[in-house]
């Protein structure tokens, strides 16, 4: 019998000390991940010590060792548990600042709707048409490996731009074209404004091709010594036009700057319509385009553009696409967002003021602009109130409960070059100074035309000329907040 008692006190005392050393590594990994305050990350130690000084104390009182043994067994599950979702969501959130190393493009080989063809092969002896202007060394590249997986040479006949090729296949002249998968919005806006139908409707995708670049991140601007959780800072975030890839290279429908001082608690949301119609940095050699193309040549033009408009200089980006509103959203809970209006969107009803979103209703809220006369600048203002929600949802105490799940959800449709670190030091200021912040929105006005653009220039497209004082009054509130000063609604009114 003592025998037998001396096995079991054994074995109490081996789960005692698997449960000391499995507290020991969750202890140091918090330490190490650095999103707890100093306090209760010592909270946390002492009561993990606490709870196996219990269990082994247990082990030695007669009557109570078999409840030490289940209570230990209870807490080994709990921190194999929380181990496990701990450095999940830690890989995770790593996965999604690394993707800031690649971009990638998909190149489309299409044909018309009612073509026999179905794959490469029906092809091989067709006419193909290629438009190489904006892009000659990734075209050149699809069309090599076209010819690579056909094993024979194809007819290749170059266009000068997509206005020119689109006709030539919807009219018969050649059998299928080669394109970038970034173009066909443009070319449904071109041919839903003037030809009145939608040229995505009638093509078929034969063969998709994608090629996928490794490039340098692109650095953090910031100072030595900078200090995420005190210094003020900008980030760029980008509302990609695809439901795909978030690393797959696409217009920035969405361009939003979010100017943040931590000190004051402060945070300015300004927007530039999708449509301004600015010169492309280091792209289009001072031509005008659309600020929203300047996604197709990678999200480092599209910085670089809006920095030269507001002379800023962005620290930080953030980029999403259509799937990650959906997702974030509903990941969440749901959200609260502000409609100026009553309005309908076909799919859903928004009554004048605060309304409960899932993904799928925020999307189209934030989608919506045929319903108002302001058309894409309350659209822009909408963007921006949903993402008043999503920040007001992600510093409650409701986003700990749920921040492993929520990243997890996310991770293939979100890529920032926000450093790790510099998130948990977020997360870590928010545990220890749970203060709300205040959030302004400022949305940049414009003047329709119709011009030709840089990306596009076979035809006129719709264009929005920015007014010059609102882009300076967006620019000095940027500056103002960036200095570390105080705004006020005032300020953003004016």
């Amino acid at each position: 019998m003592k025998g037998k008692l001396s096995i079991v006190r054994i074995a109490g005392l081996i789960l005692a000390v698997l449960q000391l050393v499995l507290s020991g590594i969750l202890s140091v990994r918090f330490w190490d991940m650095g999103f707890l305050p100093t306090k209760l990350w010592g909270l946390l130690t002492v009561a993990l010590a606490a709870a196996f000084l219990l269990v082994f104390v247990l082990q030695f009182v007669k009557g109570f060792h078999w409840f030490g043994k289940l209570l230990s067994l209870l807490i080994i599950i709990g921190l194999a548990l929380g181990l496990h979702y701990v450095n999940q969501a830690d890989t995770t959130l790593k996965e999604i600042t690394d993707k800031t190393s690649i971009e990638k493009d998909q190149i489309l080989v299409v044909v018309k709707k009612d073509s026999t063809a179905q794959t490469l092969d029906d092809l091989k002896s067709g006419n193909w048409g290629i438009q190489y202007a904006n892009d000659v060394e990734l075209m050149g590249k699809a069309a090599d490996k076209v010819k690579e997986e056909l094993k024979t040479d194809v007819k290749l006949t170059a266009y000068d731009d997509y206005e020119a090729l689109y006709p030539a296949l919807m009219g018969g002249q050649v059998d299928c074209m080669i394109m970038n998968s970034s173009y066909m919005d443009m070319i449904d806006e071109r041919t839903i404004e003037e030809d009145k139908y939608q040229f995505s409707q009638e093509i078929r995708i034969i063969k998709t091709l994608e090629f996928e670049t490794k490039k340098e991140k692109t650095a953090a601007r910031v100072k030595k010594n900078f200090d995420i959780t005190k210094d003020p800072f900008l980030i760029y975030i980008s509302g990609i036009d695809t439901y795909g890839d978030i690393s797959t290279r696409s217009r920035s429908d969405v361009n939003i700057l979010m100017a943040v001082n931590p000190a004051d608690r402060q945070i300015l949301l300004l927007t530039t319509p999708r449509d301004a119609y600015v010169p492309l940095p280091g792209v289009s050699g001072g031509q005008r385009d659309k600020l929203t193309h300047a996604g197709i040549y990678g999200i480092d033009c599209s910085m670089d553009t809006l920095n030269s408009i507001y002379g800023t200089d962005i620290n930080y980006y953030a980029r999403v696409n259509f799937n990650s509103v959906i997702n974030i959203v509903d990941a969440l809970g749901g959200i609260e967002a502000y409609s100026a209006y009553d309005f309908n969107t076909g799919e859903y009803s928004f009554k004048k003021g605060y309304n409960h979103m899932d993904g799928k209703k925020a999307l189209s809220f934030s989608r919506e602009r045929h319903a108002f006369g302001e058309g894409d600048h309350q659209r822009g203002r909408d963007q921006l109130e949903v993402i008043k929600g999503i920040v007001n949802k992600c510093i409650s105490p409701a986003i700990l409960t749920g921040f492993s799940g929520i990243l997890e959800e996310v991770s293939s449709q979100v890529q920032t070059s926000l450093p790790t670190k510099s998130i948990y030091s977020l997360v870590k200021m928010q545990l220890e100074d749970p203060r709300g912040w205040e959030m302004f929105s400022y949305d940049v006005q414009a003047k329709g035309a119709r011009e030709y653009c840089y990306s596009y220039s076979g035809k006129s497209l719709y264009v929005g000329y920015l007014v010059d004082s609102s882009v300076k009054q967006g620019s000095n509130l940027l500056k103002t907040v960036l200095k570390g000063d105080v705004i006020t609604q005032e300020d953003v009114s004016q």
